[in-house]
């Protein structure tokens, strides 16, 4: 998912309004030419592209809003399998430390629920070598800080400007992502199949209910 910078181009031009007009113009990967134009009221001597607002002159069209079917789809699928992740991180560390499955022991997010588990991981614990093998995998594919891009960035939510999501990671800067829809896909595919590995690091050591339809 590269960031594309700003190609920003003709100047400002003052209105009677206070407002002023800046276009900007740019060439996305896909080959698509991309232009609109950011209202900057004449007060604002700062102005940084990733916190502006974004709507389309006319309203919404049915692209825009085809666009927004898919990418709520995918993020969806990105925000759910964000929870599961966390639920298999917490049974590997209850488990590794011998305690009970009372998730309110293992109380704390992704990042944190990462280091308890590598931790906790002994050489001579099959569990804990798999478990390791498991997460760096996952950090070699910076699925942890690409799920909080997906959940925490603002999208902007119209058709024709590539996948493009601005985001404020902490302590830094504010940057805008350009990609595509299917990069996002393939960000769920490699959640899920995250998933499906914490999940064979616990086997049969963790309670589990087991599905026999319904009528």
């Amino acid at each position: 998912m590269a960031e594309n910078e700003r190609a920003a181009n003709d100047g400002y031009t003052s209105q009677s309004s206070g407002i002023a007009y800046h276009r900007v113009d740019e060439q996305l990967d896909n080959g698509r030419h991309l232009t609109f134009y950011v209202t900057i009221p004449e007060r604002m001597t700062v102005v940084e592209m990733p916190t502006v607002r974004v709507n389309r002159k006319g309203g919404a069209t049915s692209a825009d809003l085809k666009f927004r079917r898919e990418l709520f789809e995918i993020v969806g699928s990105i925000t759910v399998a964000g929870g599961q992740i966390e639920a298999a991180l917490k049974r590997i560390l209850l488990l590794l430390k011998g305690a009970d499955t009372v998730f309110s022991l293992a109380d704390y997010q992704w990042s944190e629920l990462h280091k308890r588990v590598l931790a906790a991981c002994g050489s001579d614990d099959p569990r804990g070598v798999e478990a390791r093998k498991v997460l760096e995998w996952a950090e070699s594919k910076d699925l942890r800080e690409r799920r909080h891009t997906a959940v925490h960035g603002a999208w902007w939510i119209f058709d024709d400007c590539g996948a493009r999501v601005s985001r404020w990671p902490r302590n830094e800067g504010g940057h805008i992502i350009v990609s595509e829809l299917e990069d996002w896909k393939r960000l769920s595919d490699d959640l899920w199949e995250f998933c499906e590995m914490l999940d064979a690091v616990v086997a049969e050591d963790w309670p589990k209910a087991v599905l026999s339809g319904c009528d």
